[in-house]
């Protein structure tokens, strides 16, 4: 009888397979399941890492394109009288553009800027005013700026006041 059950427990191969069951591959095919599992996973970790990115990339050059947009405007702010006087004596409506400083384009390189400035008018003293012999002209400072590369856009626009001498 022993003789019998050793001999069933025999494997094709010729060996004995000390359980007395024969083996069909079973681990083989849990092991490619953990395989395909973590192979997933970690196909779906890298393209969550890649869409962060992404975002992250993007919303760095909208800070960099609002960035330049409001150094424009300052730009157009600070620029000197004879700026205003041209777009002044232009009249109502007259757009000027302004040229950009070598320093501010350096600063904000891989980016197209504009600055313009538009005279919208003579503006009015309010009553009771201590500056009634000035008046007041009315300009639109805009800034437009777009990163080359992303497209990311920033628009600014500002109303200024200039007080010039009244009659």
């Amino acid at each position: 009888w022993l003789e019998e059950a050793m001999l069933q427990s025999k494997r094709q191969d010729g060996r004995r397979d000390p359980s007395g069951v024969r083996q069909r591959g079973v681990a083989l095919i849990f092991v490619l399941v953990i395989l395909l599992v973590a192979t997933l996973i970690g196909v779906s970790s890298l393209n969550s890492t890649m869409l962060d990115t992404q975002v992250a990339s993007n919303t760095s050059e909208t800070h960099t394109a609002f960035q330049a947009a409001e150094t424009l405007l300052t730009v157009v702010r600070t620029a000197p009288i004879s700026v205003y006087s041209e777009s002044l004596s232009s009249g109502v409506g007259s757009v000027t553009t302004l040229s950009i400083d070598t320093a501010v384009s350096d600063s904000f390189p891989n980016t197209g800027l504009q600055a313009t400035l538009e005279y919208i008018g003579e503006g009015t003293v309010a009553f009771g005013s201590s500056i009634t012999k000035f008046k007041p002209q009315r300009f639109e400072a805009t800034a437009r700026v777009q990163r080359l590369g992303s497209g990311a856009r920033a628009n600014h626009d500002q109303g200024i006041v200039v007080l010039s001498p009244g009659t």
